[in-house]
C-alpha cells in the first residue's frame, strides 16, 4: 500500500474518545523530550521504531507505511503531527492485531519489579519494604464483570503468596494506587480496603498519566487482608 493510499484510508476518530486523547498526550510527551535526539518528527520517529523492535518484532513489515509516512511529514507542526500520528498509530496496530492482542503485549512489559498474579499481566504487584503495591493495567477489552473476577481471583493467589513465599513475610500493608480506586471507590471498600483518596499530580503512576486518568491510593492491613481474601475452607 501506498504512503498516500495508506493517508486515504485512516477512519478518523475524535479525540474527545478517552483512548485516542491518551494516545495524542503519548506522542505530544514524546516530542518534547525531543532535546536529546534531534526534531520532535525524528525523535518520534525513533521511538516507533523502538517501540516496534520491542512489542512486535514479529511482525514488523505491517509497520512500513506508518514508518514511510513519519519519515516524510516535514510540513505538519507539532501539534498536527502528534494528533495525526496517534491516528495511523492506532488504525495500524489495531487492524493488524487487534485490541486484546495489543494490550497483552504492553502489560507484558512492566518491568522486571512488577510480578504479575495472572497468566494476561493484567494485575500485578511491586514491593518496597513493608509495602505491596497493586497495579491493574489497562484492561479496555475486559468487561465490567470480567475485570472484578479477574481482580478477585487475583487477591484470592495474592493471599496463597503471602501465606507462602518468604520474601513477601516483611509485607505489612497492601496500598493499591490506580484509576480503579477513583472511579469504583465502592468496590474497593467491598474488598477491604480504606479509600485514600486522590493523589497528587507528582505521586501519579507513569502509566496513568499517559492515559490521562486521576488516580487515588486506598490501603489495606496484611491481616485484614488474609481475613477477607484467604479461600473459605471446606
Amino acid at each position: 500500500m501506498s504512503v498516500e493510499k495508506f493517508q486515504n484510508n485512516i477512519q478518523p476518530q475524535p479525540e474527545s474518545d478517552p483512548q485516542m486523547a491518551a494516545l495524542v498526550g503519548r506522542m505530544r510527551q514524546v516530542m518534547e523530550d525531543s532535546s536529546v535526539d534531534g526534531t520532535p518528527r525524528k525523535h518520534l520517529l525513533a521511538q516507533a521504531e523502538q517501540s516496534i523492535a520491542k512489542h512486535f518484532t514479529d511482525n514488523e513489515e505491517a509497520f512500513a507505511d506508518y514508518l514511510a509516512w513519519l519519515e516524510d511529514a516535514h510540513d505538519l507542526p507539532d501539534d498536527e503531527l502528534a494528533r495525526q500520528a496517534a491516528r495511523r498509530w492506532h488504525e495500524t496496530v489495531i487492524g493488524e492485531f487487534g485490541p486484546r492482542e495489543v494490550e497483552a503485549r504492553e502489560r507484558a512489559d512492566m518491568g522486571e519489579q512488577f510480578v504479575p498474579l495472572d497468566e494476561d499481566n493484567t494485575i500485578g504487584y511491586t514491593v518496597a519494604g513493608e509495602s505491596l503495591d497493586l497495579h491493574v493495567q489497562s484492561a479496555r477489552t475486559l468487561s465490567t464483570v470480567e475485570k472484578v473476577r479477574a481482580i478477585k481471583t487475583a487477591l484470592a493467589e495474592l493471599s496463597d503468596r503471602l501465606k507462602t513465599e518468604a520474601e513477601l513475610s516483611d509485607v505489612a500493608e497492601i496500598t493499591a494506587t490506580s484509576w480503579i480506586v477513583a472511579n469504583n471507590p465502592r468496590l474497593m471498600e467491598k474488598l477491604g480496603f480504606t479509600i485514600d483518596g486522590p493523589v497528587s499530580a507528582d505521586d501519579q503512576p507513569d502509566d496513568l498519566a499517559h492515559r490521562g486518568k486521576d488516580a487515588w491510593q486506598a490501603h489495606i492491613s496484611i491481616e485484614d487482608f488474609l481475613k477477607k481474601h484467604s479461600p473459605k475452607k471446606d
